[in-house]
Protein backbone atom coordinates (compact mmCIF):
# COMPACT_ATOMS: atom_id res chain seq x y z
CA UNK A 1 0.00 0.00 0.00
CA UNK A 2 2.60 2.96 1.19
CA UNK A 3 5.84 1.65 -0.36
CA UNK A 4 9.14 3.97 -0.33
CA UNK A 5 8.69 4.99 -4.22
CA UNK A 6 4.61 6.08 -3.02
CA UNK A 7 5.98 8.69 -0.74
CA UNK A 8 8.88 9.86 -3.33
CA UNK A 9 5.84 10.05 -5.95
CA UNK A 10 3.89 12.04 -3.37
CA UNK A 11 6.22 14.76 -3.19
CA UNK A 12 6.45 15.34 -6.95
CA UNK A 13 2.20 15.11 -7.25
CA UNK A 14 2.27 19.07 -6.62
CA UNK A 15 4.46 19.71 -9.08
CA UNK A 16 3.22 17.35 -11.71
CA UNK A 17 -0.36 19.02 -11.48
CA UNK A 18 0.97 22.09 -13.27
CA UNK A 19 3.28 20.36 -15.74
CA UNK A 20 2.42 20.50 -19.25
CA UNK A 21 1.79 17.45 -21.43
CA UNK A 22 4.67 17.86 -23.20
CA UNK A 23 6.82 17.40 -20.13
CA UNK A 24 5.17 14.45 -19.25
CA UNK A 25 6.51 11.04 -20.45
CA UNK A 26 4.39 8.36 -21.47
CA UNK A 27 3.23 5.94 -18.54
CA UNK A 28 5.14 2.16 -18.71
CA UNK A 29 2.78 -0.87 -17.81
CA UNK A 30 1.89 -0.71 -13.84
CA UNK A 31 4.24 1.90 -13.36
CA UNK A 32 4.66 4.06 -9.94
CA UNK A 33 2.17 7.26 -11.67
CA UNK A 34 -0.42 4.30 -12.39
CA UNK A 35 -0.62 2.76 -9.11
CA UNK A 36 -0.42 5.91 -7.02
CA UNK A 37 -3.48 6.70 -9.26
CA UNK A 38 -4.98 3.51 -7.84
CA UNK A 39 -4.68 4.12 -4.50
CA UNK A 40 -6.22 7.59 -5.06
CA UNK A 41 -9.23 5.95 -6.00
CA UNK A 42 -8.89 3.22 -3.25
CA UNK A 43 -8.91 5.75 -0.84
CA UNK A 44 -11.90 7.76 -2.20
CA UNK A 45 -13.73 4.32 -2.25
CA UNK A 46 -13.35 3.79 1.53
CA UNK A 47 -14.11 7.17 2.88
CA UNK A 48 -17.16 6.94 0.75
CA UNK A 49 -18.23 3.54 2.58
CA UNK A 50 -17.69 5.28 5.68
CA UNK A 51 -19.26 8.29 5.40
CA UNK A 52 -22.38 5.81 3.65
CA UNK A 53 -22.50 3.73 6.60
CA UNK A 54 -22.70 6.33 9.28
CA UNK A 55 -26.23 7.24 7.28
CA UNK A 56 -25.23 10.13 4.77
CA UNK A 57 -25.83 7.39 1.63
CA UNK A 58 -27.00 4.38 2.33
CA UNK A 59 -26.44 0.81 3.07
CA UNK A 60 -24.97 0.09 -0.25
CA UNK A 61 -22.19 1.80 0.18
CA UNK A 62 -21.06 -1.03 2.79
CA UNK A 63 -19.36 -3.42 0.38
CA UNK A 64 -16.98 -0.47 -0.21
CA UNK A 65 -14.78 -0.11 2.27
CA UNK A 66 -13.04 -3.70 1.73
CA UNK A 67 -13.16 -3.52 -2.32
CA UNK A 68 -10.82 -0.28 -1.30
CA UNK A 69 -8.72 -2.13 1.50
CA UNK A 70 -8.16 -5.17 -0.81
CA UNK A 71 -7.02 -2.83 -3.24
CA UNK A 72 -4.57 -1.14 -0.94
CA UNK A 73 -3.16 -4.63 0.06
CA UNK A 74 -2.59 -5.93 -3.63
CA UNK A 75 -1.12 -2.68 -4.45
CA UNK A 76 1.25 -2.90 -1.64
CA UNK A 77 2.50 -6.12 -2.32
CA UNK A 78 3.03 -5.14 -5.96
CA UNK A 79 4.75 -2.17 -4.73
CA UNK A 80 7.10 -4.58 -2.55
CA UNK A 81 7.91 -7.34 -4.87
CA UNK A 82 8.95 -4.37 -7.36
CA UNK A 83 10.72 -3.06 -5.25
CA UNK A 84 12.87 -6.36 -3.65
CA UNK A 85 13.41 -6.68 -7.63
CA UNK A 86 15.60 -3.60 -7.36
CA UNK A 87 16.77 -3.12 -3.48
CA UNK A 88 16.31 -6.68 -1.93
CA UNK A 89 15.63 -6.34 1.63
CA UNK A 90 18.07 -3.32 1.89
CA UNK A 91 16.83 -1.19 4.32
CA UNK A 92 13.80 -2.79 4.57
CA UNK A 93 12.79 -1.84 7.68
CA UNK A 94 13.87 1.43 7.89
CA UNK A 95 11.50 2.21 4.64
CA UNK A 96 9.01 1.09 6.74
CA UNK A 97 9.29 2.85 9.97
CA UNK A 98 9.68 6.55 8.24
CA UNK A 99 6.49 5.22 5.79
CA UNK A 100 4.10 3.92 8.19
CA UNK A 101 5.10 4.74 11.53
CA UNK A 102 6.59 8.30 11.80
CA UNK A 103 3.41 10.14 10.20
CA UNK A 104 1.24 7.50 12.51
CA UNK A 105 3.24 8.82 15.50
CA UNK A 106 2.87 12.17 14.10
CA UNK A 107 -1.17 12.21 13.80
CA UNK A 108 -1.45 11.28 17.20
CA UNK A 109 -0.59 14.72 18.57
CA UNK A 110 -2.40 16.46 15.56
CA UNK A 111 -5.71 14.41 16.03
CA UNK A 112 -5.51 15.51 19.66
CA UNK A 113 -5.30 19.23 17.99
CA UNK A 114 -8.59 18.33 15.80
CA UNK A 115 -10.21 16.99 18.61
CA UNK A 116 -10.55 20.50 20.26
CA UNK A 117 -11.16 22.85 16.97
CA UNK A 118 -12.98 20.27 14.98
CA UNK A 119 -15.11 22.17 12.58
CA UNK A 120 -17.28 19.25 12.41
CA UNK A 121 -18.74 20.23 16.04
CA UNK A 122 -17.68 18.76 19.48
CA UNK A 123 -16.16 14.70 18.84
CA UNK A 124 -16.40 14.14 22.84
CA UNK A 125 -16.49 10.41 22.37
CA UNK A 126 -13.59 9.47 19.99
CA UNK A 127 -10.91 8.03 20.52
CA UNK A 128 -7.95 8.95 23.10
CA UNK A 129 -5.55 7.21 20.82
CA UNK A 130 -7.36 6.14 17.35
CA UNK A 131 -6.51 2.46 16.35
CA UNK A 132 -6.32 1.59 13.23
CA UNK A 133 -6.58 -2.22 12.36
CA UNK A 134 -5.00 -1.71 8.99
CA UNK A 135 -1.47 -0.55 9.64
CA UNK A 136 -1.63 -3.94 12.01
CA UNK A 137 -2.82 -6.01 9.31
CA UNK A 138 0.01 -4.12 6.64
CA UNK A 139 3.01 -4.47 8.99
CA UNK A 140 1.99 -9.05 9.56
CA UNK A 141 2.20 -8.51 6.04
CA UNK A 142 5.54 -6.70 5.41
CA UNK A 143 6.99 -9.03 8.49
CA UNK A 144 5.68 -12.17 6.54
CA UNK A 145 7.23 -10.74 3.34
CA UNK A 146 10.57 -10.14 4.83
CA UNK A 147 10.51 -13.61 6.39
CA UNK A 148 9.48 -16.04 3.45
CA UNK A 149 9.94 -14.36 0.57
CA UNK A 150 13.78 -14.77 0.11
CA UNK A 151 13.00 -18.67 0.45
CA UNK A 152 13.44 -21.11 -2.06
CA UNK A 153 10.46 -20.10 -4.79
CA UNK A 154 8.42 -23.07 -4.38
CA UNK A 155 8.75 -22.98 -0.47
CA UNK A 156 8.26 -19.62 -0.10
CA UNK A 157 5.24 -20.19 -2.12
CA UNK A 158 3.65 -22.71 -0.11
CA UNK A 159 4.68 -20.54 3.22
CA UNK A 160 2.72 -18.07 2.43
CA UNK A 161 -0.37 -19.80 0.94
CA UNK A 162 -0.17 -21.51 4.61
CA UNK A 163 0.04 -18.71 6.28
CA UNK A 164 -2.99 -17.10 4.39
CA UNK A 165 -5.20 -19.70 4.99
CA UNK A 166 -4.23 -19.80 8.48
CA UNK A 167 -4.98 -15.88 8.79
CA UNK A 168 -8.57 -17.07 7.41
CA UNK A 169 -9.60 -19.22 9.98
CA UNK A 170 -7.69 -17.16 12.92
CA UNK A 171 -8.77 -13.80 12.42
CA UNK A 172 -11.93 -11.97 12.38
CA UNK A 173 -14.27 -11.62 9.39
CA UNK A 174 -12.33 -7.66 8.51
CA UNK A 175 -8.93 -9.20 8.39
CA UNK A 176 -10.00 -12.64 6.86
CA UNK A 177 -11.72 -11.21 3.83
CA UNK A 178 -8.03 -9.60 3.32
CA UNK A 179 -5.93 -13.04 3.25
CA UNK A 180 -5.15 -13.34 -0.30
CA UNK A 181 -5.16 -9.60 -1.32
CA UNK A 182 -1.45 -8.50 -0.55
CA UNK A 183 0.02 -12.02 -1.56
CA UNK A 184 -2.25 -11.20 -5.56
CA UNK A 185 -0.45 -8.31 -6.09
CA UNK A 186 3.10 -9.94 -4.88
CA UNK A 187 2.04 -12.62 -7.94
CA UNK A 188 0.83 -9.74 -10.05
CA UNK A 189 4.67 -8.59 -9.69
CA UNK A 190 6.29 -12.20 -10.23
CA UNK A 191 4.19 -12.36 -13.57
CA UNK A 192 4.01 -9.01 -14.76
CA UNK A 193 5.62 -9.63 -18.14
CA UNK A 194 2.96 -11.90 -18.67
CA UNK A 195 0.08 -9.24 -17.67
CA UNK A 196 2.13 -6.65 -20.44
CA UNK A 197 2.06 -9.03 -23.12
CA UNK A 198 -2.12 -9.05 -23.00
CA UNK A 199 -2.66 -5.82 -21.55
CA UNK A 200 -5.68 -6.03 -24.10
CA UNK A 201 -6.96 -8.70 -21.73
CA UNK A 202 -7.14 -6.83 -18.90
CA UNK A 203 -10.69 -5.78 -19.48
CA UNK A 204 -11.49 -9.58 -20.25
CA UNK A 205 -10.03 -10.13 -16.43
CA UNK A 206 -11.58 -7.21 -15.03
CA UNK A 207 -15.10 -8.23 -16.07
CA UNK A 208 -15.14 -11.55 -15.31
CA UNK A 209 -13.74 -10.71 -12.08
CA UNK A 210 -16.30 -8.33 -11.56
CA UNK A 211 -18.76 -10.95 -11.98
CA UNK A 212 -17.57 -13.23 -9.46
CA UNK A 213 -17.76 -10.66 -6.64
CA UNK A 214 -21.35 -9.39 -7.84
CA UNK A 215 -22.29 -12.84 -7.50
CA UNK A 216 -20.98 -13.55 -3.91
CA UNK A 217 -22.60 -9.93 -3.59
CA UNK A 218 -26.08 -11.00 -4.00
CA UNK A 219 -25.16 -14.79 -2.24
CA UNK A 220 -24.55 -12.57 0.28
CA UNK A 221 -27.52 -11.03 0.58
CA UNK A 222 -29.41 -14.48 0.95
CA UNK A 223 -26.71 -16.09 3.32
CA UNK A 224 -27.17 -12.81 5.87
CA UNK A 225 -31.56 -13.43 5.59
CA UNK A 226 -30.93 -17.41 6.87
CA UNK A 227 -29.03 -16.36 9.70
CA UNK A 228 -26.01 -17.21 9.39
CA UNK A 229 -23.50 -15.47 11.92
CA UNK A 230 -21.26 -13.02 10.92
CA UNK A 231 -18.12 -14.62 11.97
CA UNK A 232 -19.02 -17.86 10.76
CA UNK A 233 -16.94 -19.63 7.81
CA UNK A 234 -19.59 -18.81 4.94
CA UNK A 235 -19.91 -15.33 5.78
CA UNK A 236 -15.85 -15.39 5.53
CA UNK A 237 -15.67 -17.07 2.21
CA UNK A 238 -18.49 -14.98 0.83
CA UNK A 239 -17.09 -11.43 1.95
CA UNK A 240 -13.10 -12.58 0.45
CA UNK A 241 -14.82 -13.62 -3.02
CA UNK A 242 -16.96 -9.55 -2.63
CA UNK A 243 -14.22 -7.72 -1.74
CA UNK A 244 -11.08 -9.12 -3.27
CA UNK A 245 -12.69 -10.03 -6.85
CA UNK A 246 -14.17 -6.67 -7.38
CA UNK A 247 -10.72 -4.83 -6.09
CA UNK A 248 -8.78 -6.67 -8.69
CA UNK A 249 -11.28 -5.94 -10.88
CA UNK A 250 -11.14 -2.30 -10.59
CA UNK A 251 -7.30 -2.45 -10.54
CA UNK A 252 -7.08 -4.64 -13.91
CA UNK A 253 -9.85 -2.19 -15.43
CA UNK A 254 -7.67 1.36 -14.82
CA UNK A 255 -4.37 -0.36 -15.33
CA UNK A 256 -4.59 0.52 -19.20
CA UNK A 257 -5.49 3.92 -18.61
CA UNK A 258 -2.39 6.31 -18.68
CA UNK A 259 -2.48 8.61 -15.24
CA UNK A 260 -1.08 11.24 -16.50
CA UNK A 261 -4.77 12.34 -18.14
CA UNK A 262 -5.81 11.90 -14.16
CA UNK A 263 -3.26 13.96 -12.44
CA UNK A 264 -5.37 14.79 -9.35
CA UNK A 265 -5.97 11.14 -8.57
CA UNK A 266 -2.14 11.01 -8.38
CA UNK A 267 -2.11 13.81 -5.97
CA UNK A 268 -4.60 11.65 -3.76
CA UNK A 269 -2.89 8.57 -3.98
CA UNK A 270 0.30 10.04 -3.30
CA UNK A 271 -1.34 11.51 -0.02
CA UNK A 272 -3.52 8.00 -0.34
CA UNK A 273 -1.85 7.30 3.66
CA UNK A 274 -2.30 10.46 5.61
CA UNK A 275 -5.79 10.65 3.73
CA UNK A 276 -5.95 7.81 5.55
CA UNK A 277 -5.13 8.67 9.29
CA UNK A 278 -6.75 12.00 8.95
CA UNK A 279 -10.72 10.73 7.97
CA UNK A 280 -11.24 7.86 10.06
CA UNK A 281 -11.77 9.18 13.22
CA UNK A 282 -14.28 12.63 12.13
CA UNK A 283 -16.52 10.76 9.57
CA UNK A 284 -18.92 9.60 12.74
CA UNK A 285 -19.61 12.72 13.44
CA UNK A 286 -21.10 13.33 9.93
CA UNK A 287 -24.77 12.25 10.75
CA UNK A 288 -27.14 13.22 7.42
CA UNK A 289 -25.64 17.09 7.36
CA UNK A 290 -24.84 18.18 3.65
CA UNK A 291 -22.97 20.81 5.52
CA UNK A 292 -21.03 18.38 7.94
CA UNK A 293 -20.16 16.27 5.05
CA UNK A 294 -18.13 18.97 3.29
CA UNK A 295 -16.91 20.47 6.25
CA UNK A 296 -15.48 16.86 7.00
CA UNK A 297 -14.24 16.36 3.01
CA UNK A 298 -11.87 20.04 3.54
CA UNK A 299 -10.78 19.24 7.19
CA UNK A 300 -9.54 15.66 6.12
CA UNK A 301 -7.48 17.37 3.25
CA UNK A 302 -5.92 19.91 4.97
CA UNK A 303 -5.59 17.53 7.85
CA UNK A 304 -3.63 14.99 5.20
CA UNK A 305 -1.41 18.18 3.51
CA UNK A 306 -0.10 19.01 7.39
CA UNK A 307 0.61 15.54 8.01
CA UNK A 308 2.44 14.50 4.78
CA UNK A 309 4.31 17.98 4.98
CA UNK A 310 5.66 17.52 8.67
CA UNK A 311 6.38 13.07 8.07
CA UNK A 312 8.58 14.63 4.79
CA UNK A 313 10.20 17.17 7.35
CA UNK A 314 10.50 14.58 9.80
CA UNK A 315 11.78 12.04 7.78
CA UNK A 316 14.38 13.97 6.17
CA UNK A 317 16.15 14.72 9.36
CA UNK A 318 15.74 11.17 10.64
CA UNK A 319 17.31 9.59 7.56
CA UNK A 320 20.75 11.81 8.11
CA UNK A 321 21.21 9.96 11.07
CA UNK A 322 19.56 6.04 10.29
Amino acid sequence: MFTEKSAIFAQKSYSLMTAKPADIQKEDFASIGTTTMLKGIAILIIIAHHVGVNGYFCSYFNPLGGIGVAMFLFLSGYGLSESYKINKLHHFWKKKFLRIIIPYLLWIPLYHIAMHYSILGSPQHLEIIPRFWFIEYLLIMYAAFYFLFPLKRGLAITSILLMSVALFFICNNLRAEQCFSFWAGVLFSLYKSYFEKNRNKLPIYAISLFLIGFIALVLKQQVEYLGFDHESIVMKSINLLVKFPIGASLIFFFLNINANHVKWLIVIGGLSYELYLSHIPFFMLIGKRVEYLILFIIQSAVLAYILGAASKSVNKAISKYV
